[in-house]
């Protein structure tokens, strides 16, 4: 076996983790847009909140499929088990959250006032 990089390592202790800072980023993207873009007095089109929430979630699907192989692993330690499902439970969380305003936008009209 050969040494591993700095990256490899922080790569490895980092995986657990990447679901959890995936949801939050891609949470955070997507709500900014989604909150106002469905309210915003005509000035916004639901594609617009369409293609940002798709952005928000494929941040997520990239976190979430970080952390999959460690929640997967039986040769995993049971903090880093613990912390991969509480990403990827945090992840399914703000997935839902994120399809909410493309639902919204889609439902509500856009000049609705």
């Amino acid at each position: 076996m050969g040494v591993s990089s700095r990256g490899e390592r922080f790569r490895e202790a980092f995986a657990p983790w990447a679901g959890l800072v995936g949801g939050v980023l891609g949470g955070a993207f997507a709500h900014q847009v989604g909150s106002q873009g469905v309210f915003d007095e005509c000035n916004s089109s639901p594609a617009l909140v369409i293609v940002v929430c798709l952005v928000g979630l494929a941040i997520i699907a990239i976190g979430a499929l970080q952390s999959w192989p460690v929640f997967r692993t039986d040769t995993e330690g049971p903090a880093r088990r613990l912390i991969a499902t509480v990403s990827l439970a945090t992840d399914a969380l703000v997935a839902f959250a994120i399809i909410l305003p493309v639902i919204a936008s889609l439902v509500i009209p856009q000049c609705y006032a």
